[in-house]
């Protein structure tokens, strides 16, 4: 699967819109990523999206999760104490951890630095709710 929470600006507003992505069985998927996961191969679009803006425009920040379909929310859960560690030590945006065969990246554009942190939570929130 392939989670994608962004943080978007159009014309029409500004909200979060997250979209879910099934790779279907994957036996190869147990020790890390397979290639090309997500990047050239996001899966495919499933019905679990959550749209709250339309229209072209800009995205402020996002979160990508990519993990083996069927992977439970409870299981991703590190996902942010993973980010707010590494941003700790001062790691640098974009943030990419890569943790057995989940795949996690996290940006935000500068104007949004300051509150990094409670931007992580919402689109963590809003990735999560998809999972069927």
């Amino acid at each position: 699967m392939f989670l994608v929470a962004q943080r978007v600006i159009t014309t029409h507003g500004e909200g979060i819109n997250a979209f879910y992505h099934a790779h279907g069985p994957r036996p190869e998927w147990v020790w890390e990523p397979p290639d090309g996961i997500p990047d050239r191969d996001p899966g495919e679009m499933a019905q679990q999206q959550a749209i709250n803006v339309t229209g072209h425009g800009r995205v402020r920040s996002f979160l990508d999760i990519a993990a083996p379909d069927g992977t439970p929310a409870q299981q991703l859960q590190w996902v942010h104490q993973a980010i707010v560690a590494l941003a700790g030590v001062g790691a640098q945006f974009p943030i990419v951890v890569i943790s057995g065969p989940v795949f996690v990246r996290y940006d935000v554009e500068f104007q949004l630095r300051e509150s990094w942190h409670p931007e992580l939570h919402q689109l963590l929130d809003a990735g999560l709710a998809l999972l069927p």
